[in-house]
């Protein structure tokens, strides 16, 4: 008895020498949300105009179907109605002879290259020569005019696109938009010369142009209609390396982007690979002309500086230019978008009036931001320097949206070469200058409210 009690004391002694000692320990804490230190954090990116655009064309899209439908509907019938004459003609036009010399020579087993002016590749000598036995050349000049002019409203309609409409008002937006659309449909005219000689570059502006501005959404149904663009005109091959190059830090777009570059790679050689021979043909006769007569391209001003370079040597130049610029500039999809078809006036093989439709879109970048920024200075500054530069800026803008749409390629070929460079030039320029002019003025950062 006595030694349990003896334990249960040793035990209480313990018992209270640790609670003693345990209460002269200082008190630990856990870390928590307030305590831990902070890392410094970078402050967010300022908004920025380009988003403006991307919004515009994101509520573009998001329009109910039947007003894209009626809209379009619109568009078919006003161009239908105002050139008439132009689509009615049963007679060919001069690229429509150029096209059913190249299929007739085909359908007869002869290279279609060895017509002059034959440019096109070998799908569409076939799928044109396939048409034209089945239906009869009347008739396929009617098919070809009819999917010129879908293709052109269609271009005009997604140019459209970028204008921001006010949310409170769609009504007033669809207007805006539809009367942006009824001008360039009417007024430029590069619009009359290409159904005026039946070029097909409507239809293929169409295919590469939305390829351009869905890929993002869908990058390998687009990687399949850019493909096809370039197998049936090669207008905007050096769009691929817009679409490669982007930044990685656009993980989204970069990714979707070189998907949708894959795709048309893919397209491109399902399309073009089976017919080898008559390729090699094409590419001998591309490199070997096209620089002189009236064709307007970066090739043609090359030639007449005088620079020894070949037209496979500029072409790769004027690629690695465009990656390096769309590693720079290529992070929101307005900028990817104006990047690209600034490629396809920079790279095309040959650039007429009528090609220059293709940058519509563009036109309607820049007006939109040469505009904001000008009433936007003018509201908190007017008469200041800064409103006289916006007005400046304005002014400019408005000159090279006249130059794009309005110049007519030829006209100064009999004089000298100095001379020729002094007139081509700026109607290249003009069309790179608001390009550029997009990548730089979407950058602007937002004012705040």
């Amino acid at each position: 008895m006595a030694g349990a009690r003896g334990s249960v004391e040793s035990a209480g002694v313990l018992a209270h020498r640790w609670c003693a000692f345990d209460a002269r320990r200082p008190e630990v804490r856990l870390p928590t949300t307030e305590t831990l230190p902070t890392q410094p954090t970078r402050p967010p990116h300022p908004a920025q105009e380009a988003e403006v655009l991307d919004d515009a064309f994101a509520a573009w899209c998001r329009l109910p179907k039947r007003v894209h439908a009626l809209a379009l509907v619109v568009l078919v019938a006003l161009a239908v109605t105002r050139y008439a004459d132009l689509l009615a003609d049963p007679e060919a036009w001069i690229d429509e002879s150029i096209y059913q010399q190249g299929f007739l020579a085909l359908d007869a087993g002869r290279s279609p290259y060895q017509h002059p002016g034959f440019y096109y590749p070998p799908p569409f000598a076939h799928a044109g020569a396939f048409l034209l036995a089945r239906i009869g050349a009347e008739s396929q000049r009617y098919w070809l005019r009819g999917l010129n002019v879908l293709g052109l409203v269609w271009v005009i309609w997604l140019a459209a696109a970028w204008l921001p409409a006010p949310r409170a008002d769609p009504a007033r937006g669809l207007v805006l938009r539809l009367a942006v659309s009824i001008f360039l449909l009417v007024a430029p005219v590069g619009v009359f010369l290409g159904l005026r000689v039946g070029n097909i570059s409507f239809a293929i502006a169409a295919l590469a142009l939305t390829a351009i501005c869905w890929y993002p959404r869908f990058p390998i149904v687009s990687g399949l209609l850019l493909g096809l663009s370039v197998a049936f005109k090669p207008l905007a091959p050096a769009v691929l390396a817009v679409l490669i190059a982007q930044p990685t830090h656009q993980r989204a777009h970069a990714a979707a982007g070189r998907r949708c570059a894959l795709a048309a790679v893919a397209s491109m050689a399902a399309l073009c690979l089976p017919y080898a021979g008559e390729l090699r043909d094409l590419f001998a006769q591309q490199l070997s002309t096209l620089v002189e007569g009236r064709i307007l391209s970066t090739y043609r001003l090359v030639h007449l500086l005088g620079l020894p370079l070949g037209r496979a040597t500029v072409f790769a130049l004027l690629t690695l230019v465009l990656m390096v610029f769309a590693r720079r500039y290529a992070t929101t999809h307005c900028r990817v978008v104006a990047l690209a078809l600034g490629a396809v006036v920079l790279t095309a093989p040959a650039l007429w009036s009528h090609t220059m439709t293709v940058l519509d879109p563009v036109l309607t970048m820049a007006s939109v931001l040469a505009y904001r920024n000008w009433s936007r200075t003018r509201a908190r500054a007017p008469g200041s320097a800064h409103d006289r530069a916006a007005g400046s800026e304005l002014v400019l803008v408005a000159l090279g949206l006249a130059a794009a749409l309005y110049f007519k390629s030829g006209g100064f070929d009999h004089l000298a070469d100095s001379v020729q460079v002094m007139f081509l030039a700026p109607l290249l320029l003009a069309p790179l200058l608001l390009t550029g002019y997009v990548l730089w003025a979407s950058s602007r950062a937002l004012p705040s409210p």
